[in-house]
Parts: C-alpha cells; structure tokens; sequence
C-alpha cells in the first residue's frame, strides 16, 4: 500500500478512506482491467466470431497487464466490469439446449487459453532476452541432449529455429479451441 501511495503522491494511510486494505484495492484494479476488454455481441457477429473476438481482446489487455492472468486466479471476481464481461459471455454462448454449465465451461476452456497464452508471452518477454538470445544461453545443455540421441524430436524443434509465440501461433490455438468447443 505504501508502494502505491507513493507512486500516486499520496500518504499510504489516505488510501485507506478509498480501500479497506490491499485486497479490496487488488480487486478495483482487477476490475478495471476486465473493463478494458471489448465486449462483443453475438447477435451482430455470430457465437463463434464474437467469441474469438473475446480473446483477442483478453490477449491484448493481458498483455498490457501482465499480472492479470494470475490475479484473475487469486481473487473473486465481482466487480461491474467483470461482472458486466461475464453477462455478455454468457449471451454468446446461449444456445437452444446448452444449459449454464455447458456455457460456464465454454468460457472457462477459452479463457484458460486465452490467459495461458498471454501467461507464456508476459513470460517471455519478462526474461529480458530474446528468443535467439535464449538459445545461445541453451545451447552447451540442449547440445548435450541431442548428442546423446535419446531426444529426436527435440532436435527436429530446435533445428525450425521457433521463436518467441506470434499472433499466427494465438490464431491457430483459438481455432483449434474454437473448433473443439463447437460453438456455432
């Protein structure tokens, strides 16, 4: 709490008359974020589409906010924006004959994508190197592996020279997501 009153030029016990504690201010940030997010209709785009739209747009705030995809795990989520979120999901994936639970799981599938992905870019973006720059770093141990022969596969990987996740790489898991999840 002093950290954050610090940053806005304000005494640490003046955000108390705003918040209860540091939960309560985890949860207003929390909240802000989800309000960030698009909220796309699914009588203008079709289920599928405004789902993907959905994601994209998840990604994206991710991105900006990279501790979001663990705080989403760490605390209730009951603010107006995500509450307000979740509503518009739950419109998407109504459907004739899909009950609330069916909904609530295609949700939690696309979300635990969406947030996983974001999850692994933040991460790799957080170490400071880059894909190449890894690789020279690995490289003494990941030769040692592959000298051995007990890995052929992993030397097929690391000879396509893969790199850091791209929005292609998003793409095609929020297809296969999408596809599995049949959502038209």
């Amino acid at each position: 709490m002093r950290e954050v009153a610090k940053s806005i030029g304000a005494g640490a016990m003046s955000l108390y008359r705003h918040v209860p504690n540091k939960d309560g201010l985890l949860d207003l940030i929390l909240d802000r974020a989800f309000g960030e997010m698009d909220l796309p209709a699914a009588s203008s785009l079709g289920p599928r589409r405004a789902l993907a739209q959905a994601a994209r747009s998840g990604r994206r705030t991710m991105l900006a906010h990279p501790w979001l995809s663990t705080l989403t795990t760490l605390r209730p989520t009951l603010g107006e924006n995500y509450l307000r979120w979740f509503e518009a999901m739950l419109e998407i994936t109504r459907a004739p004959r899909r009950n609330v639970r069916t909904q609530v799981r295609i949700i939690g599938t696309l979300w635990s994508y969406v947030s996983g992905f974001a999850a692994y870019e933040n991460g790799e973006r957080q170490t400071g190197l880059t894909a190449g720059e890894k690789r020279v770093a690995a490289k003494p141990r990941v030769d040692e592996l592959l000298t051995s022969g007990k890995y052929p596969r992993l030397q097929e990987f690391v000879a396509a020279e893969i790199g850091d996740p791209t929005d292609a790489d998003f793409e095609f898991g929020l297809n296969a997501v999408l596809d599995g999840l049949t959502v038209d």
